[in-house]
């Protein structure tokens, strides 16, 4: 049996592997809108999940999964955060009346997982991580009488899920264009991956899932590609029991919507070219707060030129001409660091207030310099 104690560890691993990963899901990113940003919003949901963990008195499993899924509900980010925090609503349901979770629990949350995720969806789309999610409990419930170990079951279930993943491409495809699997459901295995710790290595070992070629997919989307402008998001306090009117409403004017409904609070995401007028209907129902609203056409613009930037700074790099002699010095701040460009030198560590930077940062700078010989200086104003 897991009890409540090691399922709060478990969430705090998952959230911690998915931290440390979120670039990579960041890179994946071309759908529904390549921004860049699934990974970040996944943690940052994350984040809150367990924030409000930690801050909630824990006896049960299903004190933990409630936690979690109120935690990520209030923090949730974006669009694959909204249905993160849905997924992790289905645990909560799955286990609510669970002291421990067994192997006929673990089968309920990954069924009522997928179900509550699809249904906050008012357009749900495969090849993505409600795919994955589905196919996991899919599993689950068709296999679970077969299994008496919870760890082994769960790796079975996440086999299951890294196979669902290496297929997203081929039932997507702009996946299948821009080379990539789902990040949604890329960064959903990293938060399993996590939870599982080492219980995960000899799987994980076997699916290998490469980067896209984000420049070049990037290059070819254009500023109009983008239908709906604005990626809106807010949560309206109201304890209303009929806010599929909301939902009804905001789908005439946008896409990408996820409208759910907590403890007295409605959370709304919708991809809309008038979030003013999404604004409007919502206050029919209640206060607003954590009101967000990202320009996406501005978001892919900046992540285009970004990611150009940074191969052109890569190719100086490995182009930068050979010398006899190369310098770094190592400065207190900007205003330092303007004098000693203007002396020519070629790289500048910040040591800070300690003027004591790591070796590490020390041996980057070095590397970065093709010369015979490096000096490194540190002048100490006073």
């Amino acid at each position: 049996m897991i009890n409540s104690e090691q399922l709060q560890m478990t969430f705090v691993r998952a959230r911690n592997y998915l931290e440390s990963n979120k670039e990579i899901v960041n890179s994946l990113n071309v759908f529904p809108v390549p921004d860049g940003d699934t990974g970040t919003n996944m943690s940052l949901t994350m984040k809150s999940a367990i924030k409000n963990l930690e801050n909630s008195k824990i006896n049960t499993c299903a004190d933990v999964t409630k936690a979690i899924s109120d935690g990520a509900l209030m923090g949730a980010r974006g669009n694959s955060g909204v249905i993160l925090s849905q997924i992790l609503r289905g645990f909560y349901l799955g286990s609510k009346e669970s002291v421990t979770l067994d192997v006929e629990t673990i089968k309920d949350c990954f069924v009522n997982a997928y179900k509550v995720a699809y249904k906050s969806v008012i357009k749900p789309t495969e090849g993505t991580i409600l795919t994955v999610i589905r196919e996991m409990g899919e599993f689950a419930e068709a296999n679970y009488t077969n299994y008496d170990d919870q760890i082994e079951f769960c790796r079975e279930i996440l086999k299951e899920g890294f196979r669902s993943l290496e297929k997203t491409p081929e039932i997507l495809p702009i996946l299948k264009e821009a080379e990539v699997v789902d990040a949604g459901g890329r960064g959903l295995m990293y938060l399993l991956e996590g939870a599982l710790g080492d219980e995960i290595v000899e799987i994980k070992n076997n699916y290998e899932f490469n980067k896209p070629a984000r420049i070049e997919h990037l290059a070819a989307q254009q500023d109009e590609d983008i239908k709906f402008g604005y990626c809106t998001e807010f949560m309206v306090t109201s304890d209303s029991e009929e806010y599929e009117i909301l939902r009804d409403k905001l789908a005439s004017i946008g896409d990408s919507l996820i409208v759910v409904k907590g403890d007295n609070i409605i959370k709304v995401h919708v991809h809309t070219n008038h979030p003013g007028q999404a604004i409007e209907w919502a206050l029919e129902f209640g206060p607003l707060h954590d009101l967000k609203i990202d320009n996406m056409r501005r978001q892919h613009n900046h992540l285009h030129h970004t990611d150009k930037e940074v191969a052109e700074a890569k190719h100086s790099e490995e182009v930068k001409e050979h010398k006899k002699y190369g310098f770094i010095s190592i400065s207190t701040g900007e205003g330092i660091d303007e004098i000693f460009k203007s002396m020519g030198v070629d790289e500048i560590i910040t040591g800070g207030q300690t003027m004591n930077p790591s070796t590490e940062d020390i041996l980057n700078a070095v590397e970065k310099i093709n010369a015979d010989d490096i000096f490194v200086s540190q002048i100490i104003v006073i």
